[in-house]
């Protein structure tokens, strides 16, 4: 009995599939063990992540926590010791905590800024009392055992019982813009003297009359 051509033609395509298949099954299982490696190792790059950025995010909490209890205060700087403006005598070591008994009211609190910028702008703020007015004044960065909004009275301004002082900064904010060039000086004339400019006359020019409107004069 003679074969069909289109059923020897699918037999033909049927061998060829079946060839495929089993080098692909021979293929994928001669890279079994450095494909189960791969894997594994991409596990492990993907806990390490996971694991780093946990730890990222925990020190952002942490650092945002801290930045909460960050206060600006304004000293008086006297031969390198950091002095109260009021009273002259109460002492601010960097590194040092500093406490008082809290009463009612402000009396004896330490007054201080959550903002370096209104700390700055407050600078100027003290009474005309204080032993210290007129001296050197100095920015130092204080650790508060209280959050901003929990020391928080009016316009920025906190009051702390107890601190730490943590360092000076910069009394005032650093500029980047461009210098002005200064104008140049007034050019002079030949004797020495400084020629003032030409200003041209803005004015109505007066006609000159042509001679069809000359007026002749009697004889």
């Amino acid at each position: 009995m003679e074969s069909i051509p289109g059923l020897a033609r699918l037999d033909h395509l049927h061998e060829v599939a079946q060839t495929l298949l089993t080098d692909d099954l021979v293929g994928w299982q001669r890279g079994a063990v450095s494909r189960a490696a791969r894997v594994v190792r991409l596990q492990l790059a993907v806990a390490e992540a996971a694991a780093e950025a946990e730890d990222t995010l925990r020190l952002l909490r942490s650092a945002c926590d801290a930045r909460n209890h960050w206060f600006f205060k304004t000293v008086a700087k006297v031969d390198g010791r950091y002095l109260s403006i009021f009273d002259g005598q109460t002492e601010f070591i960097i590194g040092e905590r500093i406490e008082r008994q809290q009463a009612l009211g402000h009396r004896g609190a330490f007054f201080a800024y959550d903002n370096i910028e209104r700390a700055r702008a407050a600078s100027a703020s003290f009474p005309k009392c204080s032993k210290l007015l007129k001296a050197e004044r100095a920015l130092l960065r204080v650790g508060g055992e209280v959050s901003h909004s929990e020391a928080r009275c009016a316009h920025g301004k906190a009051m702390l019982w107890a601190m730490t002082p943590l360092e000076e900064v910069p009394m005032k904010a650093a500029t980047t813009g461009r210098r002005r060039r200064a104008p140049p000086p007034p050019a002079t004339s030949e004797g020495g003297r400084a020629r003032h400019p030409v200003v041209p006359h803005r004015g109505r020019r007066r006609a000159i009359p042509t001679r069809e409107h000359r007026v002749l004069p009697r004889a």
